[in-house]
């Protein structure tokens, strides 16, 4: 009776932890597929061997499509050698951090992303592979570039303004004179400081 209970507990403690398992398999499944950036699990040789559903709208490519594609494959030649330098450092056992990577659409559309990846390891401490996110970031970038833009074009329309122009910025008590202003009022640009003080 003994010994049949002992192996009734082995058995309930194995049966427990298998449906651990599970659940914990179903949570991590539910986080992968939901996440709202692209996720790749990635071998050492570079070869894709599981991607989310993000990863197919960021890609453009069919999940059937992206196994056992090759990641650099992804990246334009402009920035082959950032990718390569990446490589290098997780084959050095190395994690890589919020690293802006350029990536070539199945449309050829070049896309932004910002790049993370981390080693996997097993219990024996062997890299497994690489879990490798990026976070779709092409918006963001063209309205950076857009802003910057139009930046460029008020600096270019400041200087060639005949108005003296000024700006207040009542927040941050911040003062802007434009040079055609101070001239205006016979002085060079460097003998009035953009300060509040100057009013005074």
């Amino acid at each position: 009776i003994r010994n049949r209970t002992k192996e009734m507990t082995r058995q309930s403690a194995s049966t427990k932890q298998v449906t651990q398992a599970y659940e914990g398999e179903d949570r991590y499944r539910a986080l992968f597929d939901r996440a709202p950036f692209a996720v790749f699990y990635v071998g050492t040789d570079g070869l894709i061997s599981e991607a989310n559903p993000h990863a197919e709208r960021f890609t453009g490519y069919s999940q059937s499509e992206l196994q056992g594609m090759n990641v650099l494959g992804m990246v334009p030649d402009h920035q082959q050698a950032a990718a390569e330098r990446v490589t290098a450092r997780l084959r050095n056992g190395e994690d890589v951090a919020n690293m802006e990577l350029h990536y070539k659409a199945k449309s050829g559309e070049i896309r932004n992303g910002r790049l993370s990846v981390n080693i996997i390891k097993d219990s024996a401490g062997n890299v497994q592979n690489w879990l490798v996110v990026v976070v779709d970031i092409t918006n963001h970038k063209a309205i950076e570039e857009e802003l910057f833009r139009k930046n460029e074009q008020f600096v270019l329309a400041l200087r060639g303004a005949t108005d003296g122009l000024w700006d207040w910025d009542l927040r941050s008590n911040a003062v802007y004179f434009s040079p055609r202003w101070k001239s205006m009022l016979g002085y060079l640009d460097h003998e009035l400081k953009n300060d509040f003080g100057e009013w005074q």
